[in-house]
This record gives structure tokens, C-alpha cells and sequence, in this order.
């Protein structure tokens, strides 16, 4: 094949070929962008969701009767309509929420930490019935009397809204007895923070980071036990919560271990560090160092 008549050609019509090439670069492009995005697509269809997807169905509801505008009807409705879908053979649970398992689902909104002048925090909100907070504390919380809880708590909650953990925490007492006391108060919390925040999700994503960044020879160390939103002061102290109590620690940065007994700093709190309680503990912390 001869090659200088297409030289020639090419060399006579710039543009034109100029244009061709440009549309083959360009082709190849998509092309390639459109394997890159289907290869992540697939990645991500592979991922283990955690949910027992092969016995999930969905049942979608769109009322349009003008009696649905009332909420009375509507509860009434959303109740019959339960009761019939667990009455089906082979139905273990139904349950009525707007979460939808890798699909979103709920609202937002923005609050913030009660009593506190801080900035306004943006959290999701999801509804849920008497049946998902049974299987939250019995999966979340190993409650066996989750069943008679979770209707206390939709019963408090009829009267009046939730405003701090301590209402969760009398509807336990309630429930649970004279018996009960903080641990048991602090694993069913834990259950629904646990759900709240889907923090076994962020874990099945986070542990594979974890070992992937891990160096030849190197381990993955736990700091502190049964404690959570652990931060670093650089006057050489661990600030963790547990329990709604502030500690610090001592704390060596370069071995990645405590060098002494952990301090109760602030007690009674109801919620995670809020920019009040850092301060405060960072006052005590001084003190202690002074």
C-alpha cells in the first residue's frame, strides 16, 4: 500500500483531516469514559449491603382520597394495611418508613445540641413504626423485652416528643424494672445510635481502609475501650466520651498507648462533643497540667 497519495491528500486538506482526527480522539474519550463508569457502577453493585436483600420486598403506597389528608385516617390506614402484609404466609416483619436501603429516603433538618448556642447541626430524619424500633433494639441492643419497649416508647412518644436521651431513658426504666440500671440504659441507647447513624455500614466501608493503609508489619491498635469521638491534645492528653463523661488520659502520640489512669472531666452529658463541653474539658485539662 502506497502511503504518499494519503500524505499528499492529508498535506492539501488540512482541516479536514485535522476535524477527523479531533472526532476519533474524541470518540475514544467517551468510549473510555463510558467503561471507567461502567466498571464503577459494577464495583459498587458489588459491594455486601448488610441486609438480608434476597427476602426484602418493597410495597410502594400512593393515596389519593381526600380522607388521606387526615392524619388520624392515614395512621389508621398505614395500620390496617401492616396488619394485612403480616398476616401473609412466609411474612416475618412490615414495617412503614421512608428509609430505603442504598436509595436515600427520609428528610433533613437542622438542630442543635439542647441548651447550647452553637451552631446549627444538619441531621437526617427518618420515620419508622412500632416494628422497627423492636428489631433496632433486639438486633442493636440484645433486648429481649423489645417488643414491650419499643410500645412504651411509641406510647411516651404519643404524649410528647423526645427531647433528650433521658426520656428514652425513662421509657427503659419503665420497661425494664427497678432492676435496670446505667449499662442497661447505655446499650439500648447505643442501639438506637447505632441504627441512627449506621454505624456498622460505616464500618464495613472503614475497616477496608483501614488495612489497606496499613504498612508491612503494622496492626490495627484500639486506644480506648467502649469510648467514642477520642481527640488529641497537644499537650499530650486523649479527650474521649464514654458513657456521656468526658476523660482524658495521658498519652504517649509516638507509641499510641495511654501512660496513666484516665480523668472524669465532665459528667451527665446527653449528647457528643459540643464545642462547650471541648472548652470546659480544655480548662480541666490545664488545671491538671498546672
Amino acid at each position: 500500500m502506497e502511503f504518499g497519495p494519503i500524505l499528499r491528500s492529508m498535506r492539501r486538506n488540512k482541516v479536514r483531516y485535522g476535524l477527523i482526527v479531533a472526532e476519533v480522539a474524541l470518540t475514544l474519550a467517551v468510549v473510555a469514559n463510558c467503561v471507567n463508569m461502567i466498571r464503577d457502577a459494577r464495583r459498587q453493585m458489588a459491594i455486601v449491603s448488610g441486609f438480608d436483600d434476597d427476602n426484602l420486598i418493597r410495597v410502594n403506597s400512593r393515596p389519593f382520597a381526600p380522607a388521606f389528608k387526615e392524619d388520624g385516617y392515614l395512621d389508621n390506614s398505614v395500620r390496617q394495611d401492616l396488619a394485612a402484609l403480616r398476616a401473609l404466609p412466609g411474612v416475618k416483619a412490615a414495617s412503614n418508613t421512608r428509609f430505603l436501603p442504598w436509595q436515600g429516603g427520609g428528610s433533613s433538618m437542622e438542630t442543635r445540641v439542647l441548651g447550647s448556642k452553637g451552631p446549627m447541626q444538619r441531621n437526617q430524619v427518618y420515620n419508622a413504626d412500632e416494628g422497627t424500633l423492636e428489631t433496632i433494639l433486639r438486633d442493636y441492643g440484645d433486648e429481649r423485652r423489645a417488643r414491650r419497649l419499643a410500645a412504651e416508647i411509641v406510647r411516651r412518644r404519643a404524649r410528647h416528643a423526645f427531647a433528650t436521651s433521658d426520656d428514652l431513658v425513662n421509657a427503659n426504666r419503665a420497661t425494664l424494672g427497678a432492676k435496670a440500671g446505667p449499662p442497661d440504659f447505655a446499650r439500648l441507647v447505643q442501639a438506637v445510635r447505632i441504627a441512627v447513624n449506621d454505624e456498622l455500614g460505616g464500618l464495613e466501608r472503614a475497616l477496608p481502609a483501614f488495612r489497606d493503609a496499613l504498612t508491612p508489619g503494622g496492626r490495627i491498635k484500639t486506644l480506648v475501650g467502649n469510648a467514642s469521638t477520642a481527640r488529641y491534645l497537644p499537650g499530650g492528653y486523649l479527650l474521649f466520651d464514654r458513657d456521656g463523661t468526658i476523660f482524658a488520659a495521658p498519652f504517649d502520640l509516638g507509641r499510641l498507648e495511654l501512660t496513666g489512669p484516665e480523668m472524669p472531666l465532665l459528667e451527665g452529658l446527653a449528647q457528643d462533643f459540643s464545642a462547650e463541653p471541648i472548652s470546659t474539658s480544655l480548662a480541666a485539662v490545664r488545671r491538671l497540667t498546672t
